[in-house]
């Protein structure tokens, strides 16, 4: 097994360094290509016959195999850089232990992680047995740690030298057949339409990891949407999708542009506002996810999935690679002009699950992949949104479990108002939610009357309850919801496993103390109840309140 010095003597910073360089240098590739068709495109239009067909195709061609190309170095770039990252999380985790075992308590390490108590002097005296048995015992806790993080960086180090390989082997493959070679008979018949691809995250994983960046390009041009299947793996869902991010944004621009060219011509002044407002607050919403995707934070930020219906997932750090993954589902009124607020709160329980575990890699997902309720008189009554989001959170849950790399991840889903009755939905009935954990938050009833009727995989009913944690502020106006619309508060009843905390303030006399900004406030700075949750999602064992 790999040991300590080897892992102090890592500079995974200079994987990250050299990853961003790749990155800056493929992105003035990309930039030349697009240069290349533009002029390609401009020399085919006053160039006619056999000649300018030929010249067309040739350049069709040539960009195609840049693309290839393309594709092929931002995986080398993105390769170095996760592993980069992961690494040097492993590397500081790993002297943080340590560094805590012998300089804070006096204990000595080996180099292959077994840590040894110092010896009590002071006599046979039942005192000086029961001081030394108390550090024999943070003696086993330091070197459980630290044989855990020698074990991960080992696999880590592994996996890493592995994906650089196969990253490099493909784009070796481009120089000798720029074209990347015939596309598969699976490929080809899913292109031209005569099967189709799997909606089964396993299925379209075992597809993907055998594709070569042709291949997977091929699926790009056939259908830009791919980076929202779920068992493609996360880098590549976010490679994918960010470029059809900026797609989805230039085609809605050149609606608004139309229909701001027709404005002297339509005759229903009303309707063609409309339209303009509905445009504007797309390209807002595209605009928003964008700023999160850029926005300046220690850990990648990924897009697992956006579409031209209002939906898009985020997820802080890889969930790939992650020894925690947590997915966060918001309530009534969420939409993409709302995902700053889902990503911040997402961010909050990700510092305090680092908080709680410092050596551990935690990922947080924004889950914006349904159709919210926007209304909380008209809409958040019903359960139609919830029965819509059901299949498609099982699915993305699958998919997590489906590409996640080493170890399995602890798993846990955390929901807020009416999105923890989404995940009630995902898991009752007909549907099997994938998570060791969920917890509860602000919750006006998720669809079922107990915990039993929960399904999660690998869980029976009688247990289901040891896996729910729920919190709702006392006078967060939420509990003013009447049972027979979501069914009972989980908080309020006996049965449903475990309840915490959260702090709110009262409102004003004439409210009776309510205050909707309780309701919102889970994620405040310094509330008990996040403090709660980061331990949740980083697995610390927390009691019965």
């Amino acid at each position: 097994m790999i040991t300590i010095s080897q892992v102090s003597s890592w500079q995974p910073e200079t994987m990250i360094e050299y990853g961003n360089s790749v990155i800056v240098a493929n992105d003035t590739f990309a930039q030349h290509i697009a240069d290349f068709g533009r002029r390609g495109d401009d020399l085919t239009t006053h160039w006619r016959g056999d000649g300018g067909s030929a010249a067309s195709i040739r350049a069709i061609t040539d960009r195609l195999s840049a693309s290839h190309v393309e594709s092929a170095v931002t995986a080398i770039a993105e390769v170095y850089s996760s592993f980069g990252k992961q690494l040097s999380q492993t590397k500081e985790a790993l002297a943080s232990v340590v560094d805590d075992a012998v300089a804070g308590a006096a204990m000595s390490v080996t180099d292959d992680g077994y840590v040894h108590a110092p010896e009590v002097s002071g006599g046979n005296t039942v005192a000086v047995a029961i001081l030394q048995g108390t550090l024999n015992g943070k003696a086993a806790w330091f070197q459980q740690r630290i044989q855990e993080l020698l074990i991960r960086a080992s696999d880590d180090d592994g996996r890493a030298a592995s994906a650089i390989r196969e990253a490099v082997a493909e784009l070796d493959l481009l120089r000798r057949d720029p074209n990347g070679g015939r596309l598969s008979q699976q490929v080809s018949d899913i292109v031209r339409g005569v099967t189709q691809l799997s909606g089964e995250p396993g299925v379209v994983h075992e597809l993907w990891e055998n594709l070569s960046p042709a291949e997977k390009d091929a699926l790009f041009d056939w259908d830009h949407s791919i980076g929202n299947r779920d068992g493609i793996p996360q880098i590549d869902r976010d490679h994918y999708n960010r470029a059809h991010l900026q797609e989805l944004r230039d085609a809605a621009r050149q609606r608004l542009d139309l229909l701001m060219s027709a404005h002297g011509a339509v005759s229903d002044e009303k309707s063609w506002s409309k339209q303009i407002d509905t445009i504007r607050a797309e390209i807002a919403g595209y605009d928003n996810v964008n700023a999160q995707l850029s926005a300046g934070s220690e850990q990648p930020r990924l897009l697992s999935l956006i579409d031209g219906n209002g939906h898009a997932v985020i997820a802080l750090e890889n969930p790939d690679v992650a020894d925690t993954v947590s997915t966060f589902v918001p309530g009534t009124g969420a939409n993409l002009g709302d995902v700053a607020t889902g990503v911040s709160r997402a961010e909050a329980m990700r510092d305090a699950a680092v908080a709680a575990d410092p050596y551990k890699v935690h990922s947080v997902v924004a889950w914006y992949g349904y159709d919210a309720p926007q209304s909380v008189t008209s809409d958040a009554t019903k359960s139609v949104f919830a029965e819509d989001a059901a299949p498609k959170l099982d699915r993305f849950q699958e998919g997590l479990r489906t590409t996640h790399e080493g170890q399995p991840s602890l798993n846990t889903m955390i929901g807020h108002s009416y999105g923890t009755t989404v995940i009630g939905h995902a898991a009752s009935g007909e549907h099997t939610l994938d998570a060791d954990r969920v917890v509860l938050v602000g919750s006006p009833g998720i669809g079922v009357d107990k915990a039993s009727e929960l399904n999660l995989t690998g869980v029976s009913p009688q247990e289901a309850s040891d896996h729910v944690y729920s919190t709702t502020a006392k006078n967060d106006p939420i509990r003013l919801t009447p049972n027979f619309i979501h069914g009972p508060q989980p908080v309020s009843h006996y049965g449903w496993g475990h309840s915490f905390d959260s702090d709110g303030v009262s409102g004003p006399w004439y409210t009776l103390g309510w205050n909707v900004d309780s309701h919102g406030g889970y994620w405040d700075p310094g509330n008990a109840g996040l403090k709660t949750m980061g331990q949740i999602i980083a697995g610390v064992e927390v009691g019965d309140e």
